[in-house]
């Protein structure tokens, strides 16, 4: 009886829930939206790139105009590969106009580029000979044209950092009125253990050659990297922070409106701005101790940073990789499951490894539902 039991409950949990959940979302009605994404980071698609926002696309079945299912495995502006070679698909200015005027949102995931040893192209990118990436001209245009139509717009960590040129960061910076402080940042939990390799620069060297110390760190902490003066500063978990993997804490706007805990683990890559007089949801607070506080006014930092800011209710701007999570999209489409898995990770707001389910999830979300308001309101006038 007990094995009849047993066998009756995993033949539900395994087939029945997962099946039911499916044909659930199956014949749910999905919505259009007319989605720019760009991500000039990508060769392959492997680890974490645009899965995430496809994730919540497939979950929410928003669909492509004509009702297909969007795959970011492929479509999106960036570096993508072709055979032996990789091309680069991107807008020209004289079509900026008419993309603008069908878009719904747009959505810069990454620009941080790739360096030109990994590229193989029969027509070499213009932009830097060393590295493919950051903000051009046409994603000037392109964003200025949809500022002004009033577009939703994400944008995330990098979006102003190197290698855009410093002219072009000018303008984006005025357009936006966020300006970049020249520092990237991120907490890892083993400072003697991390690589060159996971940090993408040489900071041991340019740590070295600024304090005459060598790198004789260990146990958690934050790495604050200076990108345009060449400098780097540690923050030891426990004496100069005491950071718990580095805090968001969500305002009670953003609390509110996109269903956000009041704190936030995230161990990600972020950026450290100033907003200038746009409106910050969200905080980054590493809780920095006298000596931490007193380095941080030594070079001239704040307390605390934007991690989350808007701008006139239809540009975001998120300081940190967010969307960098590693998720299974074969369970995007399957309702029920996700639900529980929800409601177990959102819990754990502590641990940096659930931070799809406790920021990214219902903070895309919440601008998802919103973006799909306005397209409603604009097709019924």
């Amino acid at each position: 009886m007990k094995t009849s039991r047993a066998i009756a409950i995993i033949f539900l949990v395994v087939i029945l829930i997962p099946v039911s959940g499916f044909v659930s979302w199956y014949f749910k009605k999905g919505k259009e939206l007319e989605i720019f994404f760009v991500n000039k980071s990508i060769l392959n698609f492997k680890g974490t790139e645009n899965k995430s926002f496809n994730w919540i696309l497939n979950n929410q079945k928003i669909l492509r105009p004509g009702k297909f299912p969007y795959d970011l495995k492929i479509q999106y502006f960036g570096t993508h590969i072709d055979g032996e070679n990789n091309r680069i698909i991107y807008p020209r200015l004289s079509d900026l106009d008419r993309l603008v005027e069908k878009t719904d949102l747009v959505y810069y995931a990454d620009i941080s580029g790739i360096p030109a040893s990994e590229l193989k192209m029969s027509e070499p990118p213009e932009q830097d000979k060393l590295l493919y990436g950051g903000f051009n001209n046409t994603d000037y245009f392109l964003s200025r044209k949809a500022f002004d139509k009033g577009t939703k717009y994400i944008a995330e960590c990098n979006f102003f950092g190197v290698p855009t040129d410093p002219l072009m960061r000018f303008n984006i910076e005025q357009l936006t009125d966020i300006y970049w402080l020249g520092w990237i940042g991120k907490y890892v939990l083993d400072l003697s253990a991390v690589s060159e390799d996971d940090i993408c620069y040489n900071y041991r060297e340019i740590y070295h050659s600024r304090t005459g110390q060598t790198w004789n760190f260990s146990g958690p902490g934050l790495i604050l990297i200076d990108r345009l003066n060449d400098r780097v500063i540690v923050f030891r978990e426990g004496h100069e922070i005491n950071s718990l993997q580095g805090f968001i804490h969500a305002h009670d706007e953003a609390i509110l409106r996109f269903n956000l805990p009041e704190l936030t683990c995230f161990s990600g890559w972020f950026s450290l701005l100033h907003p200038g007089k746009n409106k910050t949801l969200c905080t980054f607070d590493f809780r920095p101790s006298e000596i931490g506080r007193a380095i941080l006014k030594e070079n001239g930092l704040p307390d605390t940073f934007p991690a989350l800011i808007e701008r006139n209710n239809h540009f975001y701007l998120l300081a940190g990789d967010f969307g960098k999570s590693e998720v299974r999209l074969c369970f995007s489409r399957i309702y029920g499951i996700n639900h529980i898995i929800d409601a177990a990770k959102r819990k754990r707001f502590d641990r940096a490894s659930n931070f799809f389910y406790t920021f990214y999830k219902p903070l895309i979300t919440g601008i998802l539902e919103e973006t799909l308001g306005e397209s409603a309101g604009k097709q019924e006038k």
